[in-house]
């Protein structure tokens, strides 16, 4: 009969252990959340505005690196550190006569690491601006995401 009683004690310690393990991983926090961003392209005038916003929707601290691209030659670099529910805008301008080089590229690292999270190429056609009336308008240029 002790055997029993024993075993019946054990079996309840371990479910109750499970429970709550199962609940404290259910309730809490994420320990991070992914950025998530937003781009977009203006035609403006005479040249265009990529903009690219980075938002921090997790609890933590996070640094990011943007990298700009023109024709495969790298323009421009800037890194970012968000804290938790922050949002960064970052606008690269880019003019006609910068794209004989080829595409324009944005690319997104997270500090430290080697692969980027978000590569971006954006066919932008000179031809489209210049016929374009007024800008200020979203662009109709291609984007590849990779």
């Amino acid at each position: 009969m002790l055997k029993y009683k024993l075993a019946y004690y054990a079996s309840a310690v371990f479910l109750g252990a499970l429970v709550i393990a199962t609940l404290a991983l259910l309730l809490s926090p994420p320990a991070h959340t992914e950025r998530a961003t937003k781009s977009q392209v203006m035609d403006l005038p005479d040249h265009w505005a990529i903009t690219q916003t980075l938002f921090n929707r997790g609890q933590e601290p996070l640094s990011y690196s943007i990298v700009v691209f023109v024709g495969g030659r790298r323009a421009t670099e800037d890194t970012v550190s968000l804290i938790a529910g922050n949002a960064w805008v970052y606008t690269f301008h880019v003019y006609p006569e910068q794209l004989k080089d080829g595409p324009v590229r944005v690319a997104l690292y997270r500090s430290g690491q080697d692969l980027p999270l978000e590569d971006v190429v954006y066919h932008l056609d000179a031809a489209q601006l210049k016929s374009s009336p007024g800008g200020g308008r979203m662009s109709a240029a291609e984007k590849e995401v990779g």
